[in-house]
This record gives structure tokens, C-alpha cells and sequence, in this order.
């Protein structure tokens, strides 16, 4: 019988492979010591390359490489799970090594009480099976019905991969019982799940399981769910085998020069402005790739001139365009039929604008459109329902050309940044039009050159010519000002060309140079954070940055004329919850959801020894404080392996339940501090998970 969680390379059979000198050798399947200091075990002679560490309870004890691409696998342990959603967990996995069990299996033995992992090679294949020797017991506390047991494991890619289901890509979290292709950027099957079954090792009883599936970027974790009343039917016979399962962004690269790009404000389509022409696409925020081009209107999309601008409707519906020569303004509607932008709106009237137009904005409800050019715009109101702009009326907005404009949230006022710096906020009436301008006095240090507002949360960026060359201010809705400018305690290391804020505020994005640099701030404590580690170098960019809620995009030059459209996520972006963090990169241990994104790191743990001290961050990131805080360890990985708690550093009083008697306010952290004690007698480590309760104050 073929057992269980093939990951297999989706080549022809082969029954040969290429050496790293490409040189073509016979495939050898058997399991020697490492070559790499990093693991115990490998297999490099095959198809696909698998090596193993020595003890399963380090971190990506798996790792498995085809072609250019690798995938490392970590499994987290067992439990129950209800039909309500609520799980109990047997325990996270123990310290078990790895041994040779036959010429091409590798075996860890009592990774949990009667629980091993075996790993078979193959030609072109890595099987895994989780073995139960014994029917697990049953739990008596979860409240529902239906009990299923469950397999829990992660898989870190090194690359974006894509899941389908046949045909159809899946989204970041679904379940299924059917197999699932792992696809690379290019659309090319690299490993494949097959569909999930529990079966019996010496007997010929097997049943359908289903995986639950959630991506968080390259890191995909898997819940096997097998149904317990199967496992434990009386004609059972043991052991039983269970499948346990082992985000920047793909460019494409265009032939024309990008003057700018816009992303849709529903995210699934992005429009790309080179030549003479617009380049519509649509955007798979599964995957954040790219389509082909889609559908014009019959006949094309007219105009003879170098585009200039373009914008979508607040509904994604609607395209508008414009050119450098002043010949009007274009608008196409999305037609479901053709699939594409291909519904030429011909307007009653001209609306041709006295200058190229630099900048197409929409109020935020959407009804009315200004068409900016030099110092002034063409004022229209719009049609959602048929695509037809009013009469056009002109408006003067600044004394010197306007380089940007937004409005605010409830369109009461629109901020215009003009070419020599100035930041002016106007009043804005819907249906009527514009007042008088709103006199305020700002500390931004330096020239203005690009700023961006967060609509919904009310805060500002600028990017400034001299140090520290961006900083962040409050937007007062009420009365248009603009207050409390913040300014970062180490400035940037030059005068960026653009400045985004991401969806929640919690990253500011800028380009300076060729450079993509970010930034941290955060909101709810108005602090800035300073730079992020990681940042992009694609390229010159030729377009300005477009952002909308999760992503950002720009066009670049890079080696000579390649044109290229780049467009990423933003970072993670926690909210509405209680999270752990990593003090010293400032990133989360978990999700929204709860789900795994790092673990704690001790280092080599030896025997009779304690480990250093961690320090771990609460951060509440609800919009309310909290009170009588309890952080604890569900289970102890064994009585000679302790994960022991303290509320200080110096001295380390150690607990296995902290109890936090104070408030923890909406925005703040609060340190607590984690170490691993051994003692002599120790033949295991494993896995442990860290709980937190708290209550609303």
C-alpha cells in the first residue's frame, strides 16, 4: 500500500540525477551521515535532496530541496479537536533522535508516548508517515460531539509558493481532503501533498482525512483532522499511519517605459501607464502576482499621445486617463463579459484640462473628481452608475504647481502639497466646493517632498529634504490642522522621494535613491520606532508609489532598459489581540489567529544546565486596557526539562504561572522573562506552549 504525505517534485520518473558538477549519475536512495554540520542524516543522490537533524525537537528538523528551491519542516505535536473549533492538545513533540532504520528510512522514535515519524526516500520522493502505535485516549473536556484527532506541523518555504486545488488557487487559510500542488512564481508544480488518509501499517482498513491549511507569506502551517471514532473502532488494528503535513512578490517584467502605476481600491487590479497606451492586470491577492493583460476596447484605447495619469473609481469599476496632450479625459468601465477594461464611456462634453494633468482625485465618497493640472483642476461631478462627469468648473488650489492632493476622511477637507514645499489644507464642501484655506503653523523641519495621509486613522508622513528627512503629525479633522509633528531620534540616511503609510500606520514605506527603506511606527503610543532591518534595492524607480490598504507598488529601471513592476505586501500588522514579541527585532511570535510565525530560540540546550535568560514582550494591541494578566505553560515538556517564568530578570524567580496584578493599557508592553532548566537525568527536551488570560478592566 502507498503510505502517507508524499512532497514530491512534479517531474517524469527518472532514474537518474544531476550532481553539483552536472554531471548525470544513477540514483542511490540510501540514508548516510551528513555532509552539512547543520544536520545528522542525508540523501543527496536523488531527484530531490532530504536532510535530517539529529534530534526532531530542533527547529526545521526537515529540510527537502528540488531544483532551486527548498522547503524546511517542523512539527509542533498532537491533540483532539471538536467540531466547534475547540482543540486539546496530548502535548508538543520531545526530544527524539533520529536513527537509520533501514538503507533508506530515517526513524525518531517517541517523539510523544507511542508516537513516531518516519521518513522513506524514493526516487523523486520524500514519504512521511506519523505513526500511532497504541489508540490514543480520549478527552473528556472539550464540549462538542464530533472528536477528531489531530496532527500539527509547519512547513518554512524559501521561496513564495502558491497552493491549488486542481485548477483552483486557494486562498491563505481553506481546509480540504483533496491533494494540493505547491506551484513556484513562474506557475510550475515544485511538491505536491496528496490527499490525507489514516491507514493501517499491517491491516487494510484506511479512511479520508481533511488538511486545515493557513499561509502566513512563505510559512504554511497544517492540521490533519482524523476522525477518532475510526481510530478507535474495535476492529482497529495498530499501529495506524496519519499524514501530519510537513510572503517579496513575483514582478513582471514589461517592455515599454512605466511612468506610473495605480492599484485599485479593491485590490484586484493593478493599471500600469506606458506609452501610448494604459496596461490594465488583474492582481490575485492569493498569490500577488500579475495576469496577462487584459482586454481593451474595441479598437484599443485611444489616444496617439504619451499617457500620463490614471486613476480607478473609488468602486474599481471605473478607469481614467489622461495624456500630455490636452485632448480630454478617458474613461473605460470593467466589463464581466470580456474581463477587462474594455467599455469606452464617451462623455457628453470636453473636459479638457489648461495643462497636462499631473494627479486624478476622487472625494471618499466617490461622486466627484478633480483633474489637477499646473496650479488649478477641472471639477467634475461623477456618475457611479453610467461613468458620465458633469460640466466641468475650474478651481485654483495653490499659488505654484501641485505636485499631490488627498482629501480627509468625510471629505471636509482636501491637503494639497504644491512644488515648492508648501502643505495648504483647504475646506471642502461635497455637492458645493471649495472654501477658504485653514491657517495653522507646523515644526516640519526642512522642505516637504512627498507626504501621505492614513484616511481612517487620522495621521500624516512627510518626507523632508534635511535631517532627519521624514516625520510623522496628527491630522485634527475637526478644525484642519495639522499638530504634534514627530520627528525619529535617527533620521533616515537621505531625503526620500516618496513616503507611504501602511494600512494600520505600523510601517512607514519610502524610496530614497534606489532604495525601498522602512520604517516602524507605532500608533497607538505615537512613537516612532526606527528603521526595519530589511529593505529592497530593485532598481531606479520611474514611477511614483501607489499604495492601497495591504499593498504597495512602483515601476523601476533596472539592468539598462528592463522595466519592471514591482508590487509587495505590507509587513504583518497585528491587531485586536494580545501578542508576544521578540524584543530585539520587534517581530510577533504569533498571528491574528493565533497561528505559529517563530519560536523561542534557547540555543544548543546541555543536559544539567539553565539556559540564559529571554526576555519576551506582551504588547496589547486591543483598542482597551486589560487587567489580572495570567501567563503560563499548558504542559511541561518532562519533569528533567522545565520552561521556568519570572517577572525579573535579576533576580529570576521562577514560576510556572506569572500572575501580572496591575493594568496593561491599550498600546503598552510589558517584559516578562523565560528560561529552560535540565538536570543530569534528562533524555528529552520538546516542545511547550506559552498561554496568556487576561480580563477587560
Amino acid at each position: 500500500m502507498d503510505k502517507l504525505n508524499q512532497i514530491e517534485n512534479i517531474e517524469l520518473p527518472k532514474s537518474f540525477y544531476i550532481d553539483h558538477e552536472g554531471t548525470e549519475k544513477e540514483i542511490n536512495l540510501s540514508v548516510i551521515k551528513s555532509n552539512d554540520p547543520s544536520y545528522y542524516f542525508e540523501n543527496t543522490t536523488n531527484t530531490m535532496k532530504a536532510y535530517f537533524k539529529k534530534d526532531i525537537c530542533s527547529y526545521a528538523p526537515i529540510k527537502v530541496q528540488a531544483n532551486d528551491m527548498y522547503f524546511e519542516w517542523t512539527p509542533f505535536g498532537v491533540g483532539y479537536r471538536d467540531e466547534l473549533g475547540n482543540e486539546q492538545w496530548i502535548g508538543r513533540i520531545n526530544s527524539a533522535q533520529a536513527e537509520i532504520a533501514s538503507d533508506n528510512i530515517v526513524m525518531y522514535r517517541n517523539l510523544l508516548t507511542d508516537v513516531d515519524d518516519e521518513f522513506i526516500i524514493e526516487g523523486g520522493k520524500l514519504k512521511h508517515n506519523t505513526i500511532l502505535n497504541s489508540l490514543p485516549q480520549l478527552p473528556m473536556s472539550l464540549p462538542g460531539k464530533q472528536i477528531s484527532f489531530v496532527v500539527d506541523g509547519m512547513i518554512d518555504f524559501s521561496d513564495t509558493v502558491f497552493m491549488y486545488i486542481g485548477d483552483t488557487l486557494q486562498g491563505d487559510s481553506f481546509e480540504t481532503t483533496e491533494s494540493i500542488s505547491l506551484k513556484d512564481k513562474s506557475g510550475q508544480d515544485v511538491f505536491k501533498l496528496p490527499s490525507p488518509i489514516a491507514f493501517e501499517v499491517n491491516g487494510d482498513s484506511q479512511i479520508g482525512c481533511k488538511y486545515l491549511v493557513h499561509r502566513e507569506q512563505n510559512i504554511i502551517t497544517f492540521k490533519i483532522i482524523v476522525p477518532y471514532n475510526w481510530l478507535s473502532n474495535q476492529a482497529r488494528t495498530f499501529p495506524v499511519a496519519i499524514d501530519p503535513t510537513l510572503v517579496t512578490v513575483p514582478t513582471d517584467t514589461l517592455t515599454y517605459a512605466i511612468r506610473d502605476i495605480a492599484i485599485s481600491p479593491n485590490e484586484q487590479f493593478v493599471g500600469v501607464i506606458g506609452g501610448t497606451k494604459p496596461r490594465f492586470y488583474e492582481l490575485d491577492k492569493n498569490t500577488n502576482r500579475l495576469s496577462n493583460e487584459l482586454p481593451e476596447p474595441t479598437g484599443g484605447h485611444l489616444s496617439a499621445n504619451t499617457i500620463r495619469c490614471l486613476a480607478f473609481s473609488n468602486d474599481s469599476q471605473y478607469v481614467f486617463y489622461t495624456d500630455y496632450i490636452q485632448s480630454g479625459v478617458r474613461v473605460v468601465k470593467y466589463d464581466i463579459k470580456t474581463g477587462g477594461f474594455s467599455n469606452r464611456i464617451t462623455q457628453t462634453m470636453s473636459h479638457s484640462a489648461g495643462g497636462t494633468v499631473q494627479q486624478i482625485v476622487f472625494n471618499q465618497k466617490g461622486d466627484e473628481v478633480l483633474f489637477i493640472y499646473s496650479s488649478s483642476a477641472l471639477y467634475c461631478k461623477f456618475d457611479m452608475s453610467t461613468g458620465i462627469l458633469s460640466a466641468p468648473s475650474i478651481v485654483s488650489l495653490s499659488n505654484t504647481t501641485v505636485t499631490k492632493a488627498k482629501f480627509t476622511k468625510d471629505d471636509k477637507y482636501l491637503i494639497v502639497f504644491s512644488s515648492d514645499g508648501r502643505i495648504r489644507v483647504l475646506e471642502y464642501t461635497s455637492g458645493i466646493g471649495f472654501g477658504n484655506e485653514v491657517i495653522f503653523n507646523h515644526s516640519i523641519q526642512g522642505t516637504v517632498t512627498d507626504f501621505d495621509i492614513s484616511i481612517e486613522l487620522g495621521f500624516l508622513s512627510f518626507s523632508t529634504s534635511t535631517a532627519p528627512f521624514y516625520c510623522v503629525a496628527q491630522f485634527d479633522t475637526v478644525v484642519g490642522t495639522i499638530n504634534n509633528v514627530l520627528f525619529p531620534s535617527q533620521p533616515a540616511s537621505g531625503t526620500p522621494s516618496w513616503i507611504r503609510l501602511s494600512s494600520r500606520c505600523q510601517f512607514i514605506t519610502t524610496a530614497i535613491g534606489s532604495q525601498i527603506v522602512f520604517f516602524r511606527f507605532n500608533p497607538k503610543k505615537y512613537l516612532l520606532e526606527g528603521r526595519v532591518p530589511d529593505f529592497l534595492n530593485n532598481g531606479r524607480l520611474t514611477s511614483a508609489m501607489s499604495t492601497v490598504n495591504n499593498y504597495f507598488g512602483y515601476g523601476v529601471t533596472s539592468s539598462g532598459s528592463l522595466q519592471t513592476v514591482y508590487l509587495y505586501k505590507f509587513f504583518y500588522e497585528p491587531s485586536e489581540n494580545i501578542f508576544f514579541r521578540e524584543p530585539s527585532t520587534l517581530d510577533y511570535y504569533s498571528d491574528n489567529k493565533g497561528q505559529t510565525l517563530m519560536l523561542v530560540d534557547f540555543g544548543t540546550i546541555i543536559a544539567g544546565q539553565t539556559t540564559q535568560v529571554k526576555k519576551i514582550l506582551l504588547h496589547n494591541l486591543y483598542n482597551y486596557d486589560v487587567k489580572d494578566l495570567s501567563i503560563y505553560i499548558s504542559k511541561q515538556p518532562s519533569l528533567d526539562f522545565k520552561v521556568e517564568l519570572s517577572l525579573s530578570e535579576v533576580p529570576f524567580t521562577p514560576e510556572t504561572n506569572l500572575m501580572m496584578n496591575r493594568i496593561l493599557k491599550s498600546g503598552d508592553e510589558l517584559p516578562f522573562y523565560i528560561r529552560v532548566s535540565t538536570n543530569d537525568q534528562v533524555q528529552s527536551g520538546g516542545m511547550f506552549e506559552i498561554n496568556l488570560k487576561c480580563d477587560k478592566a
